[in-house]
């Protein structure tokens, strides 16, 4: 247990292992910038500050990692169950990620906000009732995401902006604010065997983007487009 510190652990471009720790009641939570890290069985509770930071990691794992904080200014996390954060629920910038298992919920901005990096890869997550988007990527080269259930979040259930190329399967998707999937100024992407229904804009949007390939979907919806290009 670390307890009530101002910044319980900060490493720059080193290679960290941090196994069964809680970070509890500090002014933020732990905070990598460069180099690797690997969290596991990690608690990140009532901070001030970040969950967990990380900015330009060379490899960044992380397997139970939890974090429910109060107050904060960005929550930035990876395989983790984020609630109630007053930002993102993760945020990660410059970094490319491999994640499995998000749980992402209640936060104020959107529930994963991905920054840059050449490469995204997430797997098996919920991320509901965030103020902004499900899942938010920008200027990230290549995407990922399987298995995804985006539900009743502020804006979109997912927005990809800025992409070369990416793919997207077992994506549900159902009371949004604003469409099911965005894809905006992106060069190529595939959505396959996604459902989305109930979306408060429509189902799908594309907008300067040169190719996309959308196959053995369903859609539903009340909006005035279910499929808006």
């Amino acid at each position: 247990l670390v307890n009530a510190w101002h910044v319980p652990l900060e490493a720059t471009n080193s290679s960290i292992v941090a196994d069964g720790t809680r970070f509890q009641d500090c002014w933020t939570g732990p905070r990598v910038s460069g180099g690797s890290a690997r969290f596991s069985n990690v608690t990140s509770i009532n901070n001030q500050g970040d969950g967990l930071g990380v900015t330009g990691a060379d490899s960044l794992e992380l397997t139970h990692v939890s974090s429910y904080n109060q107050s904060v200014t960005r929550a930035v996390v990876d395989n983790l169950d984020a609630r109630a954060n007053g930002a993102e629920g993760m945020r990660a910038e410059w970094t490319n990620l491999n994640a499995t298992g998000l749980s992402l919920v209640g936060n104020g901005a959107a529930g994963l906000l991905v920054i840059g990096g050449t490469s995204l890869r997430v797997n098996s997550v919920e991320a509901d009732t965030n103020g902004r988007e499900g899942i938010s990527l920008q200027d990230v080269a290549t995407a990922a995401i399987v298995s995804l259930a985006a539900t009743g979040n502020g804006g979109s259930g997912v927005t990809v902006l800025g992409s070369t190329a990416g793919n997207m399967s077992g994506v549900v998707t159902n009371r949004n604010g604003a469409f099911g999937i965005q894809v905006l100024a992106t060069a190529q992407l595939s959505i396959e065997g996604a459902t989305l229904t109930n979306d408060a804009l429509g189902a799908l949007r594309v907008e300067n983007t040169s190719r996309v390939v959308f196959e053995g979907s369903t859609v539903s919806t009340a909006a005035d487009y279910g499929i808006l290009v």
